[in-house]
């Protein structure tokens, strides 16, 4: 099925339930979010385009053979549509090759490029991906918005505490650092429109950088859309707004580490506990398997609610005569488990169950 291109956002948003429909029935095993997906890509591919070609006009070594080629190689008949919307051909005197000169009308390019951005925008919202990964990109916005975005965590998943939102965002942080790092003259270009089957010589990149982004997709989409789309109608550099992020994503995630350093450094005054009066057990498994144990006691309410987890595990620590370990470490090997998920538990429950089927 081939995509119409639509010039106006007003009249894409009203056609908007019919394309979609007609995308359904054409393609019946697909949903709406696959649809989203495609145009999505679709006027990524459209917008670059009006750009693009803003960057060829009074360019003395870009002839229109080489333009139409160029642009058929790439994206063909949706190139050549918009080609032939912004460009009017002269043909060059005296030219033994017979070759025309790109006259781009900008101001037709800035009227597309804004119409684009509003039907991705609004693309956008419908797929609700802006929802799904908020980014701040201001340490002191993200200082003032904590504890908004700790109640946020704390409403979306249950039995969560607050170390435990720190330690997602500590994560997330590194991993959009990580990316902002990323070559700026080849990673946010049109790189977040690759798919399983890019040619990785299209954008000239090692199959390890498309993995990366790959695996990362809609971090690194977020971070293109806030970064570079945004921007364009703005005319703020993206190169520069890059560098500020560099710089940003460190300082919050030095605002969560210190967090963190408070809370584990709280109950230590607390958790000096003379156990001269109590006769402690040696814990005889790892301490992977206490860690499991004891995030699932907690979890089930089976230990004092008011008591936080640094100072349960601090407690059962002493009480087992476990050397002191960093529980978080531990939690973040449970979490990241795949295949069985509570292995520790399951011999526990195998243990009891052979027991009671013994009958000694």
């Amino acid at each position: 099925m081939s995509i119409k291109v639509f010039y106006s956002f007003k009249e894409y948003e009203s056609e908007y339930e019919n394309l979609l429909e007609a995308f359904l029935i054409d393609y019946i095993d697909n949903t709406e979010e696959d649809f989203i997906s495609e145009q999505l890509e679709f006027y990524s591919i459209c917008l670059d385009n009006v750009v693009f070609t803003e960057v060829c006009k009074g360019n003395d070594d870009i002839t229109w053979s080489e333009f139409y080629i160029k642009a058929e190689a790439e994206t063909q008949n949706v190139i050549k549509e918009i080609a032939r919307k912004i460009l009017t051909l002269e043909r060059e005197e005296n030219s033994l090759y017979n070759n025309y000169d790109p006259n781009v009308n900008v101001e037709l390019c800035k009227q597309y490029e804004r119409s684009f951005i509003k039907i991705k925008d609004f693309l956008l919202i419908k797929s609700k991906k802006e929802m799904k990964i908020n980014i701040i990109y201001s340490a002191q916005e993200y200082s003032n918005e904590y504890e908004i975005l700790k109640s946020q965590y704390f409403s979306k998943f249950k039995e969560v505490e607050e170390i435990d939102f720190i330690n997602t965002e500590i994560e997330n942080y590194k991993l959009y650092s990580k990316i902002v790092k990323l070559p700026i003259d080849r990673v946010f270009n049109r790189l977040w429109n690759i798919d399983i089957g890019t040619d990785l010589k299209t954008f000239s990149i090692t199959q390890e950088l498309k993995d990366f982004v790959m695996e990362n997709h809609k971090a690194y989409c977020k971070l293109y859309y806030d970064i570079v789309d945004k921007n364009r109608l703005t005319n703020i550099n993206s190169d520069v707004e890059i560098e500020q992020s560099r710089l940003i994503f460190p300082k919050i995630i030095s605002f969560l580490e210190n967090k963190k350093s408070e809370i584990e450094n709280q109950p230590k005054i607390n958790s000096q506990i003379s156990m001269n009066d109590i006769k402690t057990l040696n814990w005889q498994g790892t301490e992977l398997e206490f860690t499991e144990l004891i995030k699932a006691l907690r979890l089930s309410n089976k230990l004092n609610p008011e008591v936080n987890q640094i100072e349960t595990f601090a407690r059962l620590k002493l009480f087992f005569n476990l050397p002191e370990f960093n529980e978080n470490d531990k939690l973040k090997e449970v979490r990241n488990r795949t295949k069985t998920l509570t292995p520790f538990l399951n011999t526990l429950e195998i243990s009891l169950s052979n027991w009671i089927k013994s009958k000694d």
